[in-house]
């Protein structure tokens, strides 16, 4: 659990967090040195030191050396153009056309390059998992069910113990389903992929956020399916009413790919009354929504929402979730409920890849109801994922040029950044492989060139002198677009 002092450097934080925000600090104007902090809050010096850390990791305040800390002047927040949603959203018909290619490209040229660092991974590193705990678990059920690694099937058929122990997990965050109607999958993107290749036929448009998570977009397009991308609002994720003006003007759209909890790349989280709103305007419109929870269970407690299934009334929500994130990295082991589509899912899971292997079933299961230890693990994950993003949000507002901003989340694994200038050409990315740093630039989010001006960094790693090195050449690369 975290310690008394991170509570109360988060409290401080937030108290000159709001003389910021009703202006009782100006900008340009001074913050409390550390001292000054640390006599009115009667708090040691690592918690007012934190206190300001956090404020300059948020983009509250800056740091003047030999000066002290300064609120900072506003940076526009990015925002929805009225134009955005006023009207008939326009889709040219080639514009999904490639992204698979484009996507891949990508990933073969940094796949052929020596990477010094990778700023461009967003999954925990094997340190945050108890490694020796998941073995000795591992070897206990190989003892007790040797037979696991030796079994072959011909057809799906799901361990009854994960299915009981993934719908005991279903109904603590909000969602009733029985464990008949829970079927396995080998990570999230096989789960998306079944729900989509159930609900439509080629040609089929899809929605999905703009930006979004570039696998989505690769799914669609080996599908043959065509992506319709809806505006995201800042820090909530999918516009609905710009939703609405899409079904409106496309109504042949099938199917809704959303991801409400830490969405990918913005780090967004959907509110409870819009989950709520966009479960009612499935059921209204007779329309699919698929969900992707893979972030779920790194959600900050306070900060929970249930997932959009929870309101889902009459089987209009396709619920995907992987515990590849947050418990188990090594065995893509995911399941989904079908809702009304769930034995045609089933059927094409049998056609398309027959069965998930039951070892990865049971290691879950077992997983899943060692809860103090499930809790521990999260509580631990959560909090240190916290602290590394907020170092990273520090180390990048000292090495990005002025007018990079972004928002950070909690227990973020990645940053959504917004660049002072546009790379439409792409050569951002060229540029830092040329030194052996691995990025993920906007462009890999959307088939449009909307997020030319954005890039994705990881901050899932702990900020060492190399870290260090790639962020201030990124930043002088930035300052030179």
């Amino acid at each position: 659990m975290p310690a008394r002092d991170d509570y109360l450097y988060r409290r401080i934080a937030g108290h000159y967090h709001s003389a910021i925000r009703t202006r009782q600090l100006l900008p340009g104007q001074a913050l409390p040195s550390i001292r000054a902090i640390m006599q009115a809050q009667n708090v040691s010096m690592a918690t007012a030191v934190k206190s300001v850390h956090l404020l300059e990791a948020q983009g509250l305040v800056e740091c003047r050396p030999r000066h002290g800390y300064f609120v900072r002047k506003p940076v526009a927040a990015p925002t929805l153009e009225p134009a955005a949603i006023a009207g008939p959203l326009s889709v040219r018909g080639d514009c999904y056309t490639g992204i698979g290619e484009r996507i891949s490209t990508l990933v073969e040229k940094a796949r052929r390059s020596p990477i010094r660092v990778d700023l461009a991974i967003a999954t925990p590193p094997a340190e945050l998992f108890d490694a020796q705990g998941i073995r000795r678990l591992a070897i206990q059920i190989l003892k007790e069910q040797p037979e696991l690694l030796v079994t072959g099937r011909s057809v799906q058929r799901d361990e009854s113990a994960f299915q009981h122990a993934v719908a005991g997990h279903a109904a603590r965050h909000g969602m009733h389903i029985p464990p008949e109607r829970i079927l396995s999958t080998t990570g999230n993107s096989e789960a998306i992929t079944l729900a989509l290749s159930a609900i439509c036929t080629p040609g089929d448009w899809v929605a999905v956020e703009s930006p979004t998570f570039y696998g989505h977009l690769q799914i669609i397009e080996s599908l043959h399916l065509r992506a319709l991308e809806i505006p995201c609002e800042p820090g909530t994720g999918m516009s609905l009413p710009a939703l609405q003006l899409a079904l409106d003007t496309h109504p042949q759209i099938k199917a809704v790919v959303v991801t409400p909890n830490m969405q990918m790349p913005t780090g967004a989280t959907m509110p409870a009354d819009r989950r709520r709103q966009l479960a009612q305007l499935a059921a209204t419109r007779g329309l699919a929504i698929v969900e992707d929870d893979s972030y779920g269970l790194l959600a900050m407690p306070e900060r929970y929402v249930a997932p959009i299934q929870s309101w889902d009334e009459r089987g209009h929500v396709i619920y995907c979730e992987s515990f590849n994130k947050p418990l188990l990295p090594g065995l893509r082991q995911g399941w989904l409920h079908g809702g009304q589509w769930h034995n045609r899912i089933a059927m094409f899971k049998t056609a398309q890849s027959r069965f998930t292997q039951p070892f990865g079933q049971v290691m879950s299961s077992r997983y899943l109801l060692e809860q103090p230890r499930q809790r521990r693990h999260l509580a631990r994950l959560r909090e240190t994922l916290r602290q590394r993003s907020e170092a990273m949000a520090r180390l990048i507002r000292r090495s990005f040029p002025a007018g990079t901003d972004f928002v950070l989340g909690d227990a973020s694994l990645s940053l959504w950044l917004r660049l002072p200038a546009a790379d439409p050409q792409g050569r951002l990315f060229d540029l830092a492989l040329a030194k052996g740093i691995r990025i993920a630039p906007g462009s890999m989010f959307s088939h449009t060139q909307h997020y030319d001006q954005y890039l994705r960094l990881s901050c899932v790693q702990r900020i060492t002198p190399e870290i260090e090195w790639a962020c201030r050449e990124l930043g002088r690369l930035v300052a030179a677009l």
